[in-house]
């Protein structure tokens, strides 16, 4: 199960009263709220994730107004999956998305990768999809 946890600050009225004499003023506060994702796991997990596809997306068709990647990768199992989804050319990483997640509720996700180049007749880049202890779910290549 996947809950959030959530902390929130609550406005306090200080007594302030309205400014003397007619006059207007404006008070303005803050109120600030965070909510942490919990993954809550029992029994035996297990989950594996596939690279499913890649595609080339210029950077007028991309949102980040760059050469990207747009790449689904595919879930099985009972538990999620977090990593960093990296992209090279030879041994240079030309993208990257850091704490990339797929979590239980759905069985894949696309994602849009930025590229710090056109890789467009480079040759192949190679897409690797790993946690953070550096254990490969999977890797896979692309010529775009």
């Amino acid at each position: 199960p996947l809950f959030h946890l959530l902390a929130q600050r609550f406005p306090i009225d200080n007594g302030e009263s309205p400014a003397p004499n007619g006059r207007v003023s404006i008070n303005t506060q803050m109120n600030l709220g965070v909510a942490i994702p919990i993954v809550v796991r029992h029994g035996e997990v297990s989950a594996k994730a596939q690279i499913a596809s890649a595609q080339y997306v210029s950077p007028a068709q991309a949102a980040s107004k760059t050469d990207s990647l747009l790449i689904t990768v595919g879930r099985e199992g009972n538990a999620s999956t977090v990593g960093n989804l990296n992209v090279y050319l030879g041994e240079e990483r030309i993208g990257y998305i850091d704490n990339f997640n797929i979590f239980t509720e759905i069985n894949q996700r696309t994602i849009e990768v930025p590229l710090t180049l056109d890789p467009r007749n480079k040759g192949p880049l190679r897409i690797v999809y790993q946690n953070d202890d550096d254990q490969i779910f999977d890797e896979s290549t692309y010529t775009p």
